[in-house]
């Protein structure tokens, strides 16, 4: 048994026989990979009717590969052989996704991607950052639009 492997034992009080023994998962998520999802969303995203299921696919597989401060960098090509599917499919779903604001460029970088902070967070810090990024990229793309009406 591991230092961090945890076994709990249940034990009847009356006949002090062993009933159960279970092992405890590792509470320890530094070295894991992790991120929060917001549950609205997830309901959200599920209800998109016009979601094709290569675009939610995709969507996942990004979500995969996403770093610290949501960043997320990749090459179609990986993406389209890690889930069996042709380049340009994973092109039409990255527009689909970012039609809908699931993701977004990374105003800093335009080889990166970043999901949607309303929709998930990795890391300890920068939400609040990533939330006005988000924002403001949002109603820059608002004003574009209504200027060319």
């Amino acid at each position: 048994m591991s230092d961090k492997e945890k076994i709990l034992t249940v034990i009847d009080k009356e006949t002090g026989e062993i009933q159960a023994r279970v092992k405890l998962p590792d509470r320890t998520f530094g070295k894991k990979r992790w991120l929060a999802m917001f549950q609205e969303a997830m309901t959200w995203i599920s209800g998109q009717h016009d979601m094709t299921g290569e675009q939610l696919k995709v969507m996942l597989n990004l979500i995969g590969r996403m770093e610290y401060d949501n960043r997320i960098s990749f090459k179609t090509k990986d993406v389209a052989e890690s889930i069996g599917i042709n380049p340009n499919n994973v092109s039409r779903a990255l527009k689909v996704l970012k039609d809908k604001e699931i993701i977004y460029k990374d105003p800093n970088n335009d080889n990166v991607y970043k999901l949607n902070p309303y929709i998930g967070h990795k890391g300890t810090k920068n939400y609040g950052s990533n939330v006005v990024e988000f924002s403001k990229i949002k109603c820059d793309k608002e004003y574009e639009e209504l200027q060319s009406k």
